[in-house]
């Protein structure tokens, strides 16, 4: 079993995100969040990307209901098989969080594990 490399946890993620790869002209792309955590996100997306390329994000949490923009550095990008649209997983890591950001991002995650139902798992 591959060990845990992450040092902060995740968290299944259902919002909107926006990304475009920094300083192009292109028009933002509308992709879908898979999970998130302090350092990163995972989102499904509709067209592959190079590993190391450099994206500019608009993440909209839901809960608190705050938009976050940030630079973040594409990690890996997975075929996505078992859904038809969008055809890509891509995780990045986040590059220049701002530590108010951060605290949503935290608060988020924290929500969300605090809702879980533990005794569902055992």
């Amino acid at each position: 079993m591959a060990k845990e490399k992450r040092r902060f946890p995740r968290v299944r993620a259902d919002f909107g995100v926006q990304y475009k790869i920094k300083d192009s002209d292109s028009r933002p792309i509308k992709a879908v969040s898979v999970n998130i955590g302090e350092r990163g996100i995972m989102m499904k997306i509709p067209k592959q990307l190079d590993i190391g390329t450099i994206l500019e994000l608009k993440i909209t949490l839901p809960s608190p209901h705050v938009t976050i923009s940030t630079l973040a550095r594409v990690v890996y990008v997975l075929d996505n098989y078992w859904d038809e649209y969008p055809p890509y997983r891509c995780g990045v890591e986040f590059l220049e969080l701002k530590e108010k950001d951060r605290e949503a991002v935290r608060k988020f995650v924290n929500e969300a594990i605090t809702k879980l139902d533990w005794k569902h798992w055992l």
